[in-house]
């Protein structure tokens, strides 16, 4: 079986703290999972082929956003922090138009809005289920 015929929960599984994805330069010889939680990584492993699937590729990078806001949430500039992790995100989906999609959706609802720290939570919530959808 290919990557592409496995079911997404093989290629991608996620946690509220790091995702797990299967490394697809591995498979079908080996079927190695590794762990993110950093935007960096989830780029690196979009460019270097580890996650292949357009659907990994779009849930990983939105899984690293949430992430990232999850650790920045506490921070006062937290949402100036995690305009590199959109940006390094975007560079490392150049081609794909649902991905960058994604990544806009999630900037709208992340940082184009006037919320402040006691907002952030419900900010979190709203990423989760643009992450899933």
């Amino acid at each position: 079986m290919t990557f592409s015929e496995r079911p997404l929960e093989d290629l991608y599984q996620w946690s509220e703290n790091h995702m797990r994805v299967l490394d697809c330069r591995q498979y079908p010889k080996y079927s190695i999972y590794l762990t993110f939680t950093r935007s960096q990584e989830v780029a690196h492993a979009i460019k270097s082929g580890i996650i292949k699937h357009p659907e990994a590729q779009r849930r990983a990078c939105l899984a690293s956003i949430f992430l990232a806001a999850q650790r920045k949430s506490g921070t006062s500039d937290w949402k100036q922090a995690l305009k590199a992790d959109f940006e390094v995100l975007r560079k490392a989906t150049d081609g794909s138009v649902d991905i960058r999609h994604s990544l806009d959706q999630a900037q709208a609802l992340v940082l184009d809005t006037n919320a402040d720290k006691q907002e952030s939570e419900m900010l979190l919530r709203a990423l989760n289920r643009l992450h899933l959808d």
